[in-house]
């Protein structure tokens, strides 16, 4: 059995490149909006989609979250509909880094989540067997055969979730995971064992920041749980919780920069020239409590 991962050795081992996305990202892009009589009391007081998610993986020694968080959609939509999936990471970091921003190809810059969907439109992924996952070829543009196998793995339909618990919670219980980008403090790594990120405190610092899939929550911790791109040694089997108090907060020096923000879900897919959505009919049981909208200046 692999030696399970120390706090330790995650804190020399991650790299924290999640970055803030512009609003100008957002334009034209569409939007998750609430019906007028949508009433977020009559949500699940639960839900938990993580039945529909791919393994857990991991991103390793490079600041590839971004790629990992947004597979993590992609692949679920798959195997909410019967498919195999086995998507590229490293395909997509390398285009949302250099294709899509126009970032140097050796700069481990990290990403925004909605330059990452916007690469998963243009782009497509290429299979893990087409260009698999190795950190050290993180510079290296990916070959023509991968392109070509991304023209038939396609984003089809994405939009912008707001970044505040009600919206995140109504999009999960509609069955929709959500990608988000969270800063994070140094006492991030305190409790690695249980996933539980915790809320910075006075004395604590901004060390980067990270993305990760939403995928449930629960009504009475008051946590969201997400698919994390760190192994099976953090929390519970890699997956983590973040607390609504951490979705609704701001940064300790700044009042007005959120924790968290660059919200995203994906409804469609294309998959090997094949057309999926997510979900043909709302989930049992469940409203749908919001309308696609386009985003304007």
């Amino acid at each position: 059995m692999a030696k399970r991962m120390t706090k330790e050795e995650a804190k020399k081992t991650y790299i924290l490149n999640w970055r803030p996305s512009p609003p100008r990202e957002r334009l034209g892009a569409a939007k998750f909006t609430f019906k007028p009589e949508f009433d977020s009391t009559t949500l699940p007081s639960s839900k938990d989609l993580s039945q529909y998610d791919s393994a857990v993986r991991d991103q390793a020694d490079i600041g590839s979250c971004t790629a990992f968080a947004a597979i993590a959609i992609v692949e679920h939509i798959a195997k909410r509909n019967g498919k195999i999936p086995d998507w590229s990471e490293l395909y997509l970091y390398y285009n949302t880094r250099v294709k899509v921003l126009g970032w140097p190809a050796g700069d481990d810059s990290g990403a925004y989540v909605s330059s990452t969907i916007k690469a998963l439109t243009t782009y497509g992924d290429a299979g893990e067997t087409d260009w698999p996952y190795d950190t050290s070829k993180f510079a290296v543009e990916p070959p023509l055969t991968s392109y070509n196998r991304g023209s038939t793995n396609q984003v089809v339909k994405a939009a912008y979730v707001d970044s505040s618990v009600d919206s995140i919670r109504a999009s999960i219980a509609s069955g929709y995971p959500v990608d988000i980008g969270f800063i994070c403090y140094s006492n991030l790594y305190d409790s690695w064992d249980s996933g539980v990120v915790p809320m910075p405190k006075q004395g604590t610092y901004i060390i980067g920041g990270h993305s990760v899939m939403l995928v449930g929550y629960d009504n009475d911790t008051r946590q969201f749980k997400f698919k994390n791109s760190w192994g099976t040694s953090f929390g519970q089997a890699g997956y983590g919780f973040l607390p609504y108090e951490y979705v609704s907060g701001y940064t300790i020096d700044e009042p007005t920069q959120r924790l968290v923000s660059d919200c995203w879900t994906i409804a469609s897919i294309e998959f090997d020239s094949d057309f999926v959505v997510l979900y043909q009919n709302p989930p049992e049981n469940v409203p749908a409590p919001f309308t696609l909208t386009a985003v304007s200046a």
